[in-house]
């Protein structure tokens, strides 16, 4: 699996950054265009929930590990609320959102920063 990484200071102002790394890497696997909207709408999302947290982050870091069969990313912010995940977040528009958007999702503790993970299986465009 490949990893590709990037941090970004907390901000709305670096989504878009996030979101175009983010499709070019899935370009790169030759994935069809929804699916790419996809994930990018999923990083926009993922994204959203974890800057509005409180406490503030300052920092949102992103990865990418990617193969042939799958897009996996977890983005993560330097915080972690109490409690995290919050009672209820499969409730959330944002669970429901991701859930619709990728094959798995989760939300887990990473090294003390709240994280969203979620998983993309790879469908390729046929030749």
């Amino acid at each position: 699996m490949d990893r590709i990484s990037l941090t970004t200071p907390a901000s709305e102002a670096f989504v878009p950054i996030l979101r175009s790394m983010t499709a070019a890497v899935a370009a790169r696997l030759e994935i069809p265009y929804d699916e790419v909207d996809d994930l990018r709408l999923a990083i926009d999302e993922a994204v959203a929930h974890l800057i509005g947290l409180e406490p503030r982050g300052s920092t949102i870091a992103l990865e990418m590990l990617v193969s042939e069969e799958r897009f996996e990313v977890a983005a993560s912010v330097d915080t972690l609320p109490d409690p995290w995940p919050q009672e209820g977040i499969d409730q959330t528009l944002t669970w429901q959102i991701l859930k619709g958007l990728t094959d798995e999702t989760s939300f887990e503790h990473a090294g003390g920063r709240a994280q969203i993970r979620f998983v993309k299986l790879v469908q390729r465009v046929k030749a």
